[in-house]
């Protein structure tokens, strides 16, 4: 069960089915892998030079 603000969960199912064969939900999850990997990198080059 979805919490209250979200449309009925057949709704839901529907959107996220069109959209994963539609190839989207894989290019918005490289998105958000790029990102992360982005931050990540920063967050280890900075401790990397703080521990040099």
């Amino acid at each position: 069960m979805l919490p209250a603000r979200y449309p009925p969960w057949n709704n839901v199912y529907d959107y996220m089915y069109r959209w994963k064969q539609k190839g989207l939900w894989e290019k918005v999850c490289a998105a958000i892998r790029a990102t992360a990997s982005r931050d990540l990198t920063g967050i280890s080059q900075a401790g990397i030079e703080l521990n040099t």
